[in-house]
């Protein structure tokens, strides 16, 4: 045998080995106290339609989503924001079909390989979700980690039970978000881009309001109303980005609007307009070290759907008024900037030749 066949050998050698360490250090370090392929939440499996309060926690922080009606869930911590109910049916009834597989190890020491560290820790990885009843009655209490490669076909993923060190590969998928906003729908406007047809942003102190336009469906490109003929955009996308910020504005935080004040009848304010005759209102506001904004729809009298249909414009602002009347959305610093522009930050003097 040559060197280097010798050496290939030894290094496959060495990795199945410390397959085998790594293997046998996470498996089951002791006697399981639960037979594999019971239901890992048995009240839970039993009552889940019951389920009327979920506490989950998270890198140290704790959202409690509630239910407040037949098909209605809202979170605590966003002001009683409405809850996405798909995420709520989602945790719930995926932790209830959990199965357990196979148990693993026991050694507080070794839970971060399965991101089953304790959850309450800015770093940790692993949720807890505990699940209650309208009564107070703890239906399920489950610490959830790493996601693992399907078993059969079947999606897996490590847990813990708060109450005991053993660990278990279960079988099943649980939804779980990743922040406190993954517990509710985001969304605070949703306009197709090649439906703005101008938007107009007021900032007085800043000096004269800014018009970007397109005088037809066609036009590729928004037009800055008002630019000298010397003068040039400084970003080619600098008109777009206005126009834009209606296409998918989508929030970081809420609150109730009585908790941060918008004067929705002064400025910044920014306003769009379709070609079919929607208006959307943005108010501007600075609270709690971030940007916050308020919506309002309207359908403009001279409104003409595509369809033919004359009351679906009204419909489309009715609906997204259900939405945002009474909230204020923390919004990124990225979007609410384009909103903050001037005349001077979108355009600039032609080089000279």
């Amino acid at each position: 045998m040559n060197l280097r066949a010798f050496l290939g050998l030894a290094l496959a050698t060495l990795i199945a080995v410390v397959a085998v360490i790594v293997t046998l250090t996470v498996r089951s370090n002791g006697p399981a106290t639960r037979a594999p392929g019971s239901i890992l939440l048995a009240d839970l499996s039993k009552s889940a339609e019951s389920a009327a309060k979920i506490v989950w926690t998270r890198a140290g922080d704790v959202t409690t989503v509630v239910k407040a009606g037949p098909d209605a869930w809202t979170v605590n911590e966003l002001s009683n924001y409405p809850a996405f109910k798909m995420q709520v049916d989602e945790a719930i009834f995926g932790l209830a079909r959990l199965q357990t597989f196979e148990p693993k190890t026991q050694r507080p020491e070794l839970y971060d390989k399965l991101d089953l560290n304790d959850p309450t820790t800015s770093e940790a990885k692993s949720s807890r979700v505990q699940i209650y009843d309208a009564g107070g009655k703890l239906l399920g209490d489950v610490i959830v980690g790493r996601v693992k490669s399907a078993i059969a076909g079947q999606e897996s993923l490590y847990v813990r039970l708060p109450t005991e060190p053993r660990t278990w590969l279960v079988k099943g998928k649980v939804e779980l978000p990743t922040n406190r906003t993954g517990w509710v729908d985001t969304t605070v406007t949703q306009i197709d881009l090649p439906r703005v047809r101008e938007a107009f942003l007021n900032t007085p102190a800043k000096g004269p309001r800014v018009h970007v336009f397109k005088k037809d469906k066609d036009e590729r490109d928004y037009t800055i109303a008002g630019m000298p003929a010397d003068y040039e955009t400084k970003d080619i996308f600098g008109a777009e980005d206005v126009a834009r910020v209606v296409q998918q504005l989508n929030f970081e935080d809420v609150r109730a609007a009585a908790q941060v004040k918008i004067d929705m009848a002064a400025q910044p304010h920014a306003e769009f307009f379709t070609w079919d005759g929607l208006k959307i209102d943005l108010w501007l506001a600075e609270a709690e070290g971030r940007s916050w904004a308020a919506v309002k729809a309207s359908a403009l009298p001279d409104a003409q759907p595509k369809d033919g249909d004359a009351e679906a414009v009204a419909k489309e602002a009715a609906t997204i008024n259900a939405r945002t009347a009474g909230w204020v959305y923390g919004v990124p610093s990225y979007e609410l900037g384009h909103l903050r522009k001037t005349l001077d930050d979108l355009i600039q003097p032609k080089p000279k030749s």
